[in-house]
């Protein structure tokens, strides 16, 4: 195993139950596999160490097997953190679809579903597509998980104390869901989030260096921002934030799924331009992780509707970063898949600049989106779960 995801860091009441965290990490990062080893590296007692491991063997946090000793004395004990002992269930919205995967206290994925949701879909619609998913991703996982809870990542405009999903562009005539009716009558803690600042939150978590601003932008099927001060998304608890796909262009005049007319998605967003991109002989897959490796090695500048596109991504890049100052920058989704898009935008960026005598952001591209907003959703659940089972 690499290590427990560093957003795991289940609130610890006691000594006993923070040693037993301490010991169970170790064991998960694979520096330690026997009890002395454990001694040695967490500088515990020995007899703390025994009832430790003791007491996470039988919550069904660690597994010990015996190998024989090659002499006479009791076979040496082998001590293997079990990931698979909780998980949970997290939600997705992937372009025009929902997603249930099931995600293990390692980060990994033990079973995922999906379904293609109608832009027309409303709220029963949606509350049958994922009490469908929930029952199939239940079936799909192992039968000695115990599930710890249900997260959901959304896009668009939540309440995310209410645990509603207020609206999304997706489906314009989803208004005021309530999620956690919808998978309530399973018994399973329900926590609700915003898609970007899940993601977010876990990208800083594995980042050396939170400090200053930094401005996430998913530039996809649809587009938004989150932003984080010291490692905290602004306004996160609340689940609005950052919806600068509805942003109004001045001379554009096109429908938007939300209702608006003329929003930046209408011109950059990839469900926008896919016709155009069609007519210049790319067919681009709706799925963001495939359409990345279609687009990755596409000749895009030359195609009418993607110039108007970055050129609406290059003004809007520009305008983040005079509100907010961001220190650092981070581009996601297909298109900066593509290296040529993502040089030229690197470079029309530093052209555009903020303001005189203030620093450029560092600017990065990344294609983890769906990894790292996974992780992040997974880990509230995960976190309320373990300290139960550590305390």
């Amino acid at each position: 195993m690499s290590g427990p995801s560093p957003l795991l860091r289940p609130p610890l009441p006691t000594a006993h139950a923070a040693e037993r965290w301490r010991v169970l990490a170790t064991l998960m990062a694979g520096r330690a596999s026997a009890r002395r080893e454990l001694s040695d590296a967490l500088h515990l007692r020995s007899t703390s160490v025994s009832d430790h491991v003791g007491h996470l063997v039988a919550s069904g946090l660690v597994v010990e097997s015996h190998r024989p000793s090659g002499g006479r004395g009791r076979p040496s004990g082998v001590l293997i953190a079990n990931p698979h002992r909780l998980a949970a269930v997290v939600y997705q919205v992937e372009s025009q679809s929902i997603a249930a995967s099931c995600v293990n206290l390692a980060g990994q994925e033990l079973a995922r579903v999906s379904r293609h949701v109608p832009p027309q879909a409303d709220n029963a619609d949606m509350a049958g597509v994922l009490g469908a998913l929930l029952d199939e991703v239940t079936l799909a996982a192992p039968t000695a998980t115990e599930l710890a809870g249900i997260s959901f990542s959304l896009s668009g405009v939540l309440d995310a104390e209410a645990r509603r999903w207020l609206f999304s562009s997706r489906w314009p005539a989803l208004r005021d869901f309530d999620a956690a009716a919808a998978v309530g009558p399973r018994g399973l803690p329900v926590s609700v989030a915003r898609n970007l600042d899940v993601e977010l939150s876990a990208r800083l978590a594995h980042a050396q260096d939170t400090s200053g601003g930094t401005l996430l932008v998913h530039w996809g099927w649809g587009i938004g921002a989150a932003y984080a001060v010291a490692g905290v998304p602004v306004n996160g608890a609340a689940g609005r934030f950052g919806e600068i796909g509805h942003w109004r262009m001045g001379g554009e005049a096109r429908p938007c799924r939300c209702g608006g007319i003329g929003c930046l998605e209408t011109v950059a967003g990839l469900w926008a331009c896919g016709e155009g991109l069609r007519e210049a002989g790319l067919e681009v897959p709706t799925d963001e992780h495939l359409a990345g490796l279609r687009l990755r090695d596409a000749r895009l500048f030359g195609v009418p509707c993607f110039e108007r596109a970055f050129e609406a991504m290059v003004v809007s890049l520009g305008n983040l970063c005079r509100v907010l100052f961001p220190r650092r920058v981070i581009v996601s989704g297909p298109f900066v898949a593509n290296a040529a898009v993502w040089s030229s935008l690197r470079e029309a960026l530093a052209r555009e600049g903020t303001l005189p005598g203030v620093p450029a952001a560092d600017l990065q591209a990344d294609q983890r989106s769906r990894e790292l907003e996974r992780e992040g959703a997974a880990a509230a659940p995960l976190n309320t779960a373990l300290a139960r089972l550590l305390a």
